[in-house]
């Protein structure tokens, strides 16, 4: 058996994507005592029944409700149970090409489980996933705007009140520095302060990915908020403002994110 990995990075480099033939039907039964053993990949007890993941060709022979027609993906790669990211790495890569998935955790590998008619988009995916971990640049870890001195509060006000987003912990050694962090999804805003610059003149801004844009528009006007809209881009919604010290903030409703 080969030594499990946890470097992150090196785990990604590794993925080795192997597409399994066929479909696969994730369904919910009494009993495993008619169920091929051969055709089962995996169970699980809840308290409102019993899943069962298995060919399709199984379920239609039970005749079996399928509740999801799923394509089996496994990560070649020997991934460490106790590894910390690999699951969200992917899952993100998936999730901002539209693709759900579903991970079965075993003790080798992980297995993917992601709608049938995505299973080559999944793999382009995460093909993709894997060629960038090679590259010196694996991503954005944070963005950071700045705010006058002193006016902590009222940026507080703006980005946790009117755009709702939450305040992220800091580190002892920056308590003193002034300002806050943000945490907006997956990535973190850091907001620091400077003094002598005219905000209003600079076209810098942070672009947030939102749900639903009107009920942002709504949100923000019922502060007082000035909103604009956004250059027309096909397929994409956007809207803009300026947050009290001049700051340009985007707001964008893309669907191909997912």
């Amino acid at each position: 058996m080969t030594k499990p990995l946890n470097d992150l990075s090196d785990l990604i480099r590794r993925l080795d994507v192997q597409v399994h033939e066929g479909a696969y039907a994730f369904a919910t039964v009494k009993s495993l005592e008619p169920v091929n053993t051969a055709a089962l990949l995996g169970t699980f007890i809840e308290e409102e029944g019993l899943t069962i993941i298995v060919s399709e060709s199984e379920a239609i022979r039970l005749q079996l409700e399928s509740y999801f027609r799923a394509a089996w993906l496994t990560l070649g790669v020997h991934s460490d149970l106790n590894d910390v990211g690999l699951t969200a790495s992917v899952s993100t890569a998936l999730s901002l090409g539209g693709i759900s998935c579903n991970i079965v955790a075993a003790m080798n590998h992980d297995h993917l489980f992601v709608p049938y008619e995505q299973k080559d988009d999944a793999l382009s995916r995460l093909q993709d996933l894997s060629n960038a971990a090679s590259r010196l640049i694996a991503g954005l870890h944070h963005v950071q705007i700045t705010i006058p001195t002193g006016t902590e509060e009222e940026a507080i006000n703006f980005y946790c009140n009117c755009l709702q987003l939450s305040l992220e912990p800091r580190p002892d050694s920056l308590a003193d520095r002034g300002g806050f962090w943000l945490n907006a999804g997956d990535r973190n805003i850091h907001v620091g302060v400077e003094d002598g610059i005219n905000r209003h003149a600079s076209k810098a801004h942070v672009a947030y990915r939102v749900f639903n844009l009107e009920t942002c528009r709504k949100q923000l006007e019922s502060q007082q908020v000035e909103t604009l809209a956004g250059v027309s881009i096909p397929g994409v919604k956007r809207l803009e403002c300026r947050d009290p010290f001049g700051n340009r903030v985007e707001l964008v409703e893309d669907p191909r994110m997912g």
